[in-house]
């Protein structure tokens, strides 16, 4: 039997009550709202003359709202100074608020306490150019982080998102007033659940069977003709789990845990329970699903992704995970692909509705915070609009998508795949090393922070990475709070104009597979911390590069046995500025660098399918 009994909390108020936070008519019922994630970041919204005192809302002062053209999806605005009222929501039920907006869309009500929770919800709007009154349901969870209800605790701070998840050609300006917690018990809602079973061999008596009935047989379903059963249940407002179950083979629904319309819970011991989800919130009629499926019969496909792996990476112990992209998990949850018959393609295959498109991307690891996802930007199949996550819409039939993890290929083959093992070293000897350690964010972690090491503690923090070919962006950061900032046109970066955002930072690109060992650079800094250390003459395992300071040439004398291939030349950008292959059948080679502008380079010689790089200074 696969359900897991579980007890909803459901909050009520038993005395009716109402509560203004904020009607901007009196300095005690008045705040002022900050901008963020648009051109108006920093700034704060006015209180004005209502501009259509009419019908629901006749009063003299609203708030005005504006979201610029080219605004960030989540741009809003918080409330600064906090309501001078509080948001007390220990007796309220539901919070509500009039809009007046221009067009039909959203507003997404979010609350903050000091103590750093959080809850928002989305509601649509209805009315055009007049005002109409929002609710918010504090009883239900938050749509984000599976935080519990808003009901029942005091809250600070107010978030407002208008046309929350839109980028706006235009600017729009709406208007908003009267926020009020609202108290009360809430009705219970009406649910039609309803099931086909026409699939399955005997369907003699068929229940619904959940949280709302401890899974018990109270609630049997009628049969409408064709296989289809139907009943409809009276529910106090919440969320709760479900399966529909057939009497006459003692049959549970059995979904797997990657459907779309589940919850999956581990018990601990072993057990692995995959029940229907609901959140009864209002008056609802469920669509006809099919038995042990999330959708109606003959309407969903098979989807089967197959990921293969060059030789030069080790699968994870942790695991492979289709993740991201909206639908799926992030990499440890829901979707771990398996190699069951051992040769190393990783597959999983997800069942959802005719005409399914995402957005996805593949994991090397169990990593929340996206570190351990494939990098493959700059690469034709991925989207840098999307985090370069990889795409795909199917059509109406079962489909199978085939690729190289890190690879935009069409076929499981990896063995033309070309990596680099690049590691980044940053010179910290002239910093106060943060206790929460030294950082690498870039797109070869999806920036999120990834942890430097400093193993012979000589100040120099390492981390390597296995990339293909590309550029690569990327800074340092000290702790969690200090991250490396430089200005436009500073020899190492690339400065990037994305509307009124502008961000600079460290380049990379890498033309070849290979061993790459970047020179330490100095935290904050194009150049390495202290140029006038660097040796004269350099003498390494049958190796010299002498002088590595010249404004004319740099020679390279090389014992015949280290069978050095190539000669190239790097600026700190990554751009190779030459390159000679076969040049060492002589011991003694010239390296002409008098043509160079002033600065630091990277020498690097390839040594069959590892490179060994030296830093040079032209002056």
């Amino acid at each position: 039997m696969r359900y897991l009994l579980i007890l909803g909390l459901f909050f009520w108020a038993g005395n009716s009550y109402s509560q203004i936070v904020l009607d901007f008519e009196t300095p005690n019922t008045s705040t002022t709202f900050q901008y963020f994630g648009s051109t108006l970041e920093a700034t704060t919204n006015q209180v004005i003359a209502n501009p259509n005192p009419a019908g629901i809302n006749t009063s003299a002062n609203v708030a005005e709202f504006i979201k610029p053209a080219g605004s960030e999806t989540w741009a809003g605005a918080f409330s600064n100074p906090v309501p001078p009222t509080g948001i007390d929501a220990t007796a309220a039920t539901q919070i509500c608020i009039d809009v007046h907006m221009p067009n039909v869309g959203n507003l997404a009500l979010k609350l903050e306490s000091d103590a750093g929770g959080e809850w928002i919800r989305t509601e649509e709007n209805t009315a055009v150019d007049e005002w109409e009154q929002i609710c918010y349901d504090l009883t239900r969870g938050s749509e984000e982080n599976g935080d519990p209800p808003a009901a029942g605790q005091v809250w600070n701070t107010l978030v407002l998102f208008f046309d929350f998840g839109q980028t706006l050609a235009e600017d729009r300006t709406y208007y908003f007033d009267n926020v009020n917690l609202v108290g009360g018990m809430l009705e219970p809602v009406e649910v039609t659940f309803q099931v086909n079973t026409s699939e399955q061999l005997i369907s003699d008596a068929v229940y619904v069977r959940g949280t709302f009935n401890n899974f018990s047989l109270d609630n049997p379903m009628d049969d409408m003709g064709n296989g289809l059963w139907s009943t409809t249940l009276s529910l106090e407002r919440g969320d709760y789990e479900y399966l529909f179950y057939i009497e006459g083979s003692d049959q549970f629904e059995t979904l797997n845990t990657t459907a779309a319309c589940v919850n999956v819970t581990d018990d601990g011991l072993g057990n692995i329970f995959v029940n229907r989800t609901l959140a009864a919130f209002q008056d609802l009629t469920l669509d006809p699903v099919c038995f042990n499926s999330c959708y109606a019969c003959g309407e969903s496909i098979d989807i089967t992704f197959r990921l293969g792996f060059d030789e030069s990476i080790t699968p994870s112990e942790e695991g492979v995970y289709l993740a991201g992209g909206g639908n799926f998990d992030e990499p440890g949850g829901r979707f771990r692909m398996n190699d069951d018959d051992g040769d190393g393609i990783y597959e999983i295959t997800i069942t959802r509705n005719q005409n399914f498109a995402s957005y996805y991307t593949f994991a090397n690891g169990a990593c929340p915070d996206f570190s351990c996802k494939e990098n493959i930007e700059g690469q034709d199949c991925a989207d840098p609009g999307n985090f370069n996550d990889r795409y795909f819409e199917a059509g109406n039939g079962d489909i199978v998508l085939e690729t190289c993890f890190m690879e935009c290929t069409e076929s499981t083959d990896c063995s033309a795949m070309t990596l680099a093992s690049v590691t980044f070293n940053v010179d910290m000897s002239e910093e106060t090393v943060s206790a929460d350690g030294v950082k690498i964010l870039g797109s070869m972690t999806g920036w999120q922070d990834a942890d430097m090491t400093d193993d012979d503690g000589d100040g120099v923090y390492s981390a390597t990475f296995d990339l293909v070919t590309g550029e690569y962006e990327y800074l340092y950061r000290n702790g969690t709070d200090i991250i490396e900032s430089f200005e436009d046109g500073d020899p190492c970066t690339k400065t990037t104009f994305d509307g009124p955002n502008v961000f600079i930072n460290r380049v990379l690109e890498i033309t070849s597979g290979g061993v790459l060992d970047l020179d330490p650079v100095c935290f904050n800094s194009c150049e390495m911390c202290d140029p006038s250390s660097i040796d004269e003459t350099l003498v390494i395992d049958g190796l010299n590069i002498y002088p590595t300071v010249s404004s004319d040439k740099v020679f390279v004398e090389a014992n015949e046995d280290l069978n050095i291939t190539e000669i190239a030349l790097y600026n700190l950008q990554g751009v190779k500025m030459s390159s000679e292959m076969n040049r060492l059948k002589s011991k003694l080679i010239e390296v002409n660098v008098q043509d160079l502008a002033e600065g630091i380079y990277i020498l690097a010689l390839r040594q069959n399918d590892k490179i060994v790089s030296r830093k040079i200074i032209v002056q």
